[in-house]
């Protein structure tokens, strides 16, 4: 528990106003940390890159639900989701989010992105995740991949560092 919440109080997030049991360190809706006096760097790229999906909200015709959204920053989004069509497998879905103003650069970007999806979809190694889907609906882009429950390495830097 931090400093500033009370026993049994539940922790409203700052970034987005999500009501979280106390003594959680991140926000269950968008993973923020919730720690007021220590904001981490994925609680400060969410506010600065506008977000475009939205827990709930479903992508290929149904196929896909956003259930959490992990991170997010300059580049892109990683939100856990469902696959309904793979018997309610969870599954990750990573968002190109172009930071880029030029309307030149985002050819590229995109290109980029799908190169990503493809080059990691012929790798097979334990340690990376396997992508099984790429696709682009009412113009964003997306990358799906494996789901690899445990710490992410921003959460395990920080445990060591305390």
């Amino acid at each position: 528990m931090f400093a500033s919440q009370k026993v049994g109080e539940n922790v409203e997030c700052s970034f987005c106003g999500t009501e979280n049991v106390s003594g959680e360190l991140f926000c269950d809706h968008c993973g923020a940390s919730l720690d007021l006096n220590k904001p981490t760097e994925t609680t400060q790229a969410l506010r600065s890159v506008p977000r475009t999906q939205v827990v709930g909200s479903k992508l290929q015709n149904g196929r896909y639900e956003i259930q959490r959204i992990l991170g997010q920053g300059g580049m892109g989004a990683v939100l856990l989701a469902t696959d309904h069509r793979l018997a309610d497998k969870s599954v990750i879905i990573k968002e190109l989010i172009s930071a880029n103003t030029d309307a030149t650069s985002l050819p590229e970007d995109v290109r980029n992105f799908e190169y990503e999806a493809v080059m990691l979809a012929h790798l097979n190694h334990p340690l990376i995740p396997h992508v099984t889907d790429h696709f682009q609906e009412n113009a964003h882009y997306f990358m799906v991949m494996d789901y690899i429950e445990g710490h992410n390495l921003e959460e395990l830097l920080n445990h060591a560092n305390q």
